[in-house]
């Protein structure tokens, strides 16, 4: 007697070195009913969503189990920004997506964007802490946020936060990936009495033992919270010179992995939504080929020429 097929759920989400993701005509996440094992199965189904494509072999990035059998999340990408996309698809930008989704679904998608991304091991959605699985600061809230780039003016509020875009010399941004797999930018609270500037050299030496040149404002995202003042989290940018040693942050006792990575790149790990979109396409520079490299535990003496 043969064994009945196995039938899987299988939805990918295919990204772009730009930073879009790979939606049908209606705005969702393509999805087909598939039968196998599943990662012979995902191959297919990605293949044939992206029969000209020369990306990387998709990968089985998060599963998520049901009552009624597996479902799957399939991560493809990135793949290059050309403009072809499959019949009945299109791009969307990848923050804005993730907007419209609700919250679990949205951890889901960024939980396997993460796990592909990083290498890590398969991440099973029902255990309860995947990596990468935790809500983004931005997602931690209630709040909204509107983002106001240097050339266009601001509310006047206190600046509450000072986070950094720590681009190289092949315009990689410096990331910092806590003991949840949550992505971020260097950056904190200013110190009484402190400028912009010196926050942020201070705050990427602690949390990341980076050494920066002068920065300059890219802008500032304004901060609402129902029954607080509104306040303005800088978005500064500057040239990452030199990585030390790893050490622990003064401030969380916590000693982070530090992630160099295309800029374009950036948004799919960091998902803040669209205000995080207009900041990493503003700089997306350099080579986007290169993939994310884990700065090892003693630092890089010299980023830049």
């Amino acid at each position: 007697m043969s064994r009945p097929t196995r039938q899987i759920r299988a939805t990918l989400v295919a990204t772009f070195t730009d930073g879009t993701v790979l939606t049908d005509h209606c705005g969702r996440l393509p999805a087909r009913v598939i039968t196998g094992a599943p990662v012979l199965a995902a191959a297919r189904l990605a293949r044939g969503l992206h029969r000209e494509s020369d990306g990387p072999v998709p990968a089985l990035a998060a599963i998520n189990r049901t009552a009624d059998g597996l479902n799957m999340l399939v991560h493809l990408g990135p793949l290059p920004a050309t403009p072809s996309v499959p019949a009945g698809h299109r791009r969307a930008p990848y923050g804005a997506f993730l907007e419209q989704l609700g919250p679990a679904p949205a951890a889901a998608v960024r939980t396997a964007v993460r796990t592909a991304l990083l290498g890590r091991p398969v991440a099973d959605l029902t255990d309860g802490h995947p990596p990468g699985h935790a809500p983004t600061r931005t997602e931690r809230t209630s709040a909204t946020y509107t983002w106001h780039p240097a050339t266009r003016p601001v509310p006047a509020a206190p600046v509450a936060q000072v986070w950094g875009w720590l681009l190289d010399r092949r315009g990689r941004a410096l990331l910092i990936l806590d003991s949840r797999g949550v992505a971020s930018l260097p950056g904190g609270r200013p110190d009484p009495g402190e400028d912009d500037r010196t926050t942020l050299a201070r705050e990427a030496a602690e949390e990341a033992s980076a050494t920066i040149g002068p920065p300059h404002l890219l802008g500032d995202q304004a901060l609402h919270r129902p029954g607080h003042p509104l306040v303005l989290q800088r978005r500064m940018t500057a040239h990452l010179l030199s990585l030390g040693p790893s050490r622990p942050d003064p401030d969380t006792g916590e000693t982070y992995t530090r992630l160099l990575v295309p800029a374009s790149w950036a948004q799919l790990l960091l998902g803040w939504g669209p205000e995080g979109d207009e900041q990493a396409t503003a700089l997306a520079v350099g080579d986007h080929q290169v993939g994310i490299e884990e700065v090892p535990t003693q630092g890089l003496a010299q980023l830049t020429r």
